[in-house]
């Protein structure tokens, strides 16, 4: 019985570490990120649908059409998805985007649910997760 219980200590030590350094790591990526974006207003020009793995529901991805500070019209799909869709088409949206020689390096809508939510959530579980072991 001891054995499981330190068997089990270690796997909450190891999802508490792992959630924790995703978090961080992530957020650290949103703030280099965020800081060489370019931002400017773009539009929901559609939605994309694709198929939950989970329950097979069908979740939208907004596809949005922004103007580059050249006066290129450029094209990006979220990668968020949601259920019902969080933007309907028409929607303006702020946009953040990383443009190089020409070209789009990377592009997402500039929200906290888009940027912020998942790193949150890691941090969060991390937290918890590692409570969990402290007091365990």
């Amino acid at each position: 019985m001891r054995q499981r219980s330190i068997s089990i200590n270690i796997i909450v030590l190891v999802v508490s570490i792992s959630c924790l350094l995703l978090g961080i790591g992530f957020s650290i990526k949103n703030v280099l990120f965020l800081s060489r974006a370019i931002s400017t207003e773009g539009v929901v020009i559609g939605l994309k649908e694709e198929t939950s793995i989970d329950d097979m529901s069908t979740l939208y991805r907004p596809e949005v059409q922004f103007r580059t500070q050249e006066g290129e019209v450029k094209t990006f799909i979220s990668s968020v998805a949601s259920r019902p869709p969080r933007y309907q088409v028409g929607r303006k949206v702020n946009v953040v985007y990383e443009y190089k020689n020409g070209r789009i390096l990377s592009a997402e809508i500039n929200s906290f649910s888009t940027l912020w939510f998942a790193p949150r959530v890691l941090i969060f579980m991390g937290i918890i997760a590692g409570i969990i072991f402290v007091k365990s």
